[in-house]
């Protein structure tokens, strides 16, 4: 863990009133009204929900590796018929191309099965009536991709800028790939009061057990601090993501459905203000100092999930 990253996970903590302003049924006494409750095995949870959403990194792998004995968890909960969704903040790949990620790892999920904060993107733009407006989007073609299926209009393409100063809206999906120029763009453009949304909320992501990498999310709230204005966050913990995936399970009582993320501020704080059951895994991104158990730090930060786990085996059936 590089300890200058300490300043980016302390952003984290915004999320949790950020979320309180946007889900308005979402109170401060309903994030804290869980006694989590520590579980050796998932097994009776799992056998509880109908559906069941799984967080990518750090739940269902750690970088290019799969996280062992969870390929043969998810296989067999499918084969119990039980509904399984990727949830994941991940918008430099498509759908296909998480399914074909996590496919080269083991596990047979199909594109239907992923939902990405990409996805995210079509149901804020219909709400807003935003669709035939030019986007200036960051991110490498894959992002391009859920521009276009929001019947947005690029106006610039990968590596190039194009004719920004035409954008209506701009979309923060991925910054693997994304240079000075274009986030000067962004930042201008921001300036001028253009509506702008982040897709990937993480501010840091898990590359490895133990490295971490700097995400979209800590560009956006570098971009509000130099630019005084808001951006819109589309992946978890904020409502558009959760609300894309749960669309088609509109019947499922939300007792029925679990959450299982490695992330407090995003994984857990979103299930919870969305009504789901939460379950919280270690992750490689520390809670907090070395000396505070996951419990702890569950309490300091005023979000509740209503269990956790202290080992990742604990995930695997």
């Amino acid at each position: 863990f590089d300890p200058s990253l300490s300043l980016l996970l302390a952003g984290y903590t915004g999320y949790r009133q950020r979320v309180l302003q946007a889900v308005s049924h979402t109170s401060d006494e309903l994030l804290r009204a869980a006694v989590p409750t520590c579980l050796t095995s998932l097994k009776e949870r799992y056998q509880a929900a109908d559906l069941i959403l799984f967080d990518s990194y750090g739940i269902l792998n750690l970088g290019a590796e799969a996280v062992a004995g969870m390929p043969q968890t998810i296989a067999r909960l499918k084969k119990t018929g039980k509904q399984v969704r990727v949830l994941t903040n991940n918008a430099s790949l498509n759908g296909a191309g998480i399914a074909e990620f996590l496919g080269c790892m083991g596990y047979d999920f199909h594109e239907s099965e992923i939902v990405t904060c990409g996805h995210a993107l079509k149901t804020y733009m219909r709400k807003f009536h935003l669709e035939g407006s030019n986007v200036f989007c960051i991110g490498p073609k894959a992002s391009f991709q859920y521009v276009w299926e929001a019947d947005g209009i690029p106006v610039n393409r990968p590596n190039t800028l194009g004719r920004w100063e035409e954008a209506d809206l701009v979309v923060l999906a991925s910054n693997g790939e994304m240079d000075e120029a274009q986030y000067q763009t962004a930042k201008q453009l921001l300036s001028n009061g253009v509506r702008t949304v982040c897709l990937n909320a993480d501010i840091v992501a898990p590359a490895s057990a133990t490295r971490l990498s700097e995400t979209m999310g800590s560009v956006a709230l570098q971009l509000e601090r130099e630019c005084g204005k808001s951006i819109e966050m589309l992946g978890k913990p904020f409502p558009w993501i959760f609300d894309t995936a749960l669309r088609p399970f509109m019947s499922l009582p939300s007792h029925k459905i679990l959450m299982v993320g490695d992330s407090l501020f995003t994984d857990a704080l979103g299930a919870v203000a969305a009504g789901l059951t939460a379950v919280l895994a270690p992750s490689a991104i520390p809670f907090a100092s070395s000396d505070k158990s996951i419990l702890e730090f569950c309490r300091e930060a005023g979000i509740h999930p209503h269990y956790y786990v202290e080992s990742l085996s604990a995930l695997c059936i």
